[in-house]
């Protein structure tokens, strides 16, 4: 056996690198003197050349190009090997080429165009034309034809919940105006941000009652809803009541003691897929829910409204949604001072912010905080919250902001004051 032929097995039999693999397969040899042994030998070695480049490769360009010039040496060494050789070979290099290596697409924003921005997606959204307008509208005339059997429902003393993919804010609402005539309607819309079970409480006290109930606690606002009597009929539509601030247990478990007022009949509708686990066994008998299936394929406009922009990266973290509970347990000059930069934002919301400076010189007039570090301090604490961030201002100083909405704000402060006075 020739020297040739060993070198051949002995690299056969270890697993060779690329590093290696590279001269022998672009030495230009008379292929007409190799045996039948060493062209099939020859063969296996490109073939699993050719497999380790796909695998290994990670860089796009150089790879490819690589690649291409190995499936080419394969080729050649296939076809000296045999027709079937020859095939396999053929079909590798097809594959590769359908499917380059080291491509990947890390940032689907990049694939944008550059000019996109959120007005040219408003745009877009308002242009298009709705489809299949006539099957709507069949589905929507077969549910009318449902009231009367809903409102039968309702006065069994069942709470109605409407699931099924589209909006259902313009159904209940018809079905509020043409059937639910012989008592008040209360709707509330707990996709709005801010929205919690405190206030659609004090919204159905007020209604039964016809007095303001601010300042009082879920317990006394459940009592004066609970004391009116059967006859006193309002009926309650809870517009998703699987919203970003009802979903916690306890907003749920005041619902569920809400659905069970002699005078109050519960109406809901849910659009989150995972909707159905916010009760446990106990919460849903307490509800007395129906479900009943009115998809309607209709757009979420309303629903939608207050959702955050489609390119914006903000981010609602949980010391965010949790701001009146953190501020509630805080030290009263530290909630002073809250409320002093949270007045300023309100006041002008297309301010950048406040300064340092500028915030101590407030403080110290209105005798809150007299010395520097304790304002330090006092903001060292905002900040491990996430309650106020830093940016820079026109001027170019650094100045203090609070990340919230308006109404979000409003709503943190007002409910930072009754957690502090209970």
């Amino acid at each position: 056996m020739s020297s040739r032929t060993r070198s051949s097995r002995s690299a056969s039999a270890s697993k060779p690198s690329k590093q290696q693999l590279r001269p022998a397969l672009t030495e230009s040899e008379d292929e007409g003197e190799l045996s039948d042994q060493e062209q099939r030998t020859k063969a296996r070695l490109s073939a699993r050349h050719h497999d380790m480049v796909q695998h290994t490769d990670s860089s796009a360009e150089e790879d490819v190009d690589s690649d291409a010039d190995d499936d080419r040496a394969g080729s050649h060494a296939a076809a000296a090997a045999g027709p079937s050789s020859a095939a396999a070979a053929r079909g590798k290099q097809s594959s590769s080429k359908k499917r380059p290596a080291g491509v990947a697409f890390k940032d689907a924003v990049s694939l944008l165009p550059a000019d996109l921005d959120e007005a040219m997606i408003k745009r877009t959204l308002q242009q298009l034309q709705p489809r299949n307008r006539m099957q709507k509208q069949a589905l929507l005339q077969g549910y009318r034809a449902q009231f009367s059997h809903w409102r039968l429902l309702l006065r069994q003393h069942f709470s109605l919940l409407f699931y099924g993919f589209g909006s259902k804010q313009v159904l209940l609402e018809q079905f509020a105006q043409e059937k639910l005539t012989d008592g008040g309607v209360l709707a509330c819309y707990g996709h709005q941000p801010g929205m919690s079970s405190k206030q659609l409480l004090q919204a159905v006290a007020g209604a039964l009652t016809h007095r303001s109930c601010k300042g009082s606690s879920h317990s006394e606002l459940l009592r004066l809803i609970c004391a009116e009597p059967a006859c006193r009929k309002l009926y309650v539509i809870v517009h998703n009541i699987d919203g970003p601030g009802l979903r916690g247990a306890e907003e749920q478990l005041w619902l569920s003691r809400l659905s069970q007022a002699p005078a109050v009949h519960l109406i809901a509708s849910i659009d989150h897929v995972n909707a159905a686990l916010l009760w446990d066994n106990r919460t849903a008998a307490a509800f007395k829910w129906l479900w009943l299936d009115v998809t309607s394929y209709a757009a979420y406009k309303a629903e939608t409204s207050s959702a955050l922009p489609i390119l914006t990266s903000c981010k609602q973290s949980a010391a965010k949604r949790g701001a009146a509970t953190v501020l509630s347990s805080l030290v009263s000059s530290a909630r002073e001072v809250f409320k002093l930069l949270a007045g300023q934002q309100l006041e002008d919301p297309e301010a950048p912010g406040l300064s340092f400076p500028a915030l101590l010189k407030l403080v110290r007039e209105r005798f809150i905080l007299n010395s520097e570090q304790a304002l330090k301090s006092v903001l060292v604490e905002f900040k491990d919250h996430e309650l106020i961030k830093l940016r820079m201002g026109p001027d170019g100083a650094e100045v203090m902001f609070v990340p919230m909405e308006p109404d979000v704000l409003r709503n943190a402060l007002t409910e930072m004051e009754e957690g502090a006075a209970a």
